[in-house]
């Protein structure tokens, strides 16, 4: 079984340039990318998180907005470019599998009592934090095992009742896995916020202002769940 490739390490972008012929050329390697609708809503394009390159292809139109794939792709000088909303876009041709990042959103409920909940080999700090572009959505890499590929599910849960301390607000994160087994799969969850965003927007008397917010999961490693580092999400005041 084939293991997945660490998604949020820094894709092998390929850069090529056949200097003599003056053709310009480049490939990306399993790099995640964002999909939108463009302000017409005829064509879809995307944005790659690990380069910043801004793509498009006929492939890519099917696929619904505001939703993360991960997959490989090249561009060459011949395959032309688009001008889509205010962007000049390369038109890709996309190769092999195309992978589907699960996105979920923050359950404003207690999590559920398990007597022996499933534990993280690793879960990262969130990446793209307070990126608009993104839609609110914060992205993790994490490690679990199981006994075959794509069989994790992560879930965030807020409960508005529990008491945190310093004005911290709690999000508790589960695993569950469908196959258990020893072999270790690393994945991406991208988890909307707007959620959080909603609950406390609006009821503070400053412009903006950071909502304090910490992550408490259950590692491999300890008999206890712990606790992330403290987030900031910058929400809008009154």
């Amino acid at each position: 079984m084939k293991k997945i490739i660490v998604l949020l390490s820094i894709a092998a972008v390929l850069l090529t340039s056949c200097l003599g012929e003056g053709n310009r050329n480049y490939s990306e390697s399993s790099s995640i990318v964002y999909i939108y609708e463009s302000e017409t809503g005829i064509t879809n394009y995307g944005l790659s998180l690990n380069s910043g390159r801004i793509i498009t292809s006929s492939k890519m139109q099917e696929w619904q907005p505001a939703t993360f794939k991960q997959f490989s792709f090249s561009w060459d000088e011949a395959y032309g470019q688009k001008s889509i909303d205010e962007f000049v876009v390369d038109s890709v041709a996309i190769a092999g599998e195309v992978k589907n990042i699960d996105g979920t959103i923050v359950l404003l409920a207690a999590p559920p009592v398990i007597e022996d909940p499933v534990k993280f080999v690793n879960l990262n700090n969130p990446f793209y934090i307070n990126d608009k572009t993104l839609g609110d959505n914060w992205l993790f890499e994490y490690t679990y095992e199981a006994a075959k590929v794509e069989s994790g599910q992560v879930l965030f849960y807020h409960d508005q009742e529990e008491e945190t301390e310093g004005d911290v607000i709690l999000i508790h994160v589960s695993l569950t896995v469908d196959n258990p087994g020893t072999n270790s799969y690393t994945d991406v969850v991208a988890v909307n916020m707007s959620q959080i965003r909603a609950l406390y927007e609006g009821n503070s008397s400053t412009t903006t202002k950071d909502l304090k917010i910490k992550f408490r999961y259950y590692p491999k490693s300890q008999s206890q769940p712990v606790d992330s580092q403290v987030f900031t999400l910058r929400v809008a005041g009154d």
